[in-house]
């Protein structure tokens, strides 16, 4: 029997280190040991636009909670922008 082949892909995440929020991919999840010049770790992100609109417009926003809210708020701003003439 033919071993299936799993195909391995970065996703984004976002890291906080000193207030500052950076976005970066990675193929495996990120530990203290793997990334350690981050203090915290915000991930994985199923797109890059989430990812990068809670490294842009994350901190102190109540409403960009999680992950799950960053892409639906970068989903809807995106939406917004294109309606826009």
């Amino acid at each position: 029997m033919a071993k299936r082949r799993i195909r391995e892909y970065s996703r984004p995440y976002v890291g906080i280190q000193n207030g500052v929020r950076t976005v970066f991919r990675s193929v495996k999840t990120p530990t203290p040991h793997t990334h350690s010049q981050f203090t915290a770790v915000v991930g994985p992100f199923h797109t890059m636009r989430g990812a990068q609109f809670l490294a842009s417009q994350g901190g102190n926003n109540p409403h960009c909670t999680g992950v799950r809210a960053a892409e639906k708020l970068a989903k809807a701003a995106e939406d917004y922008w294109k309606s826009q003439p």
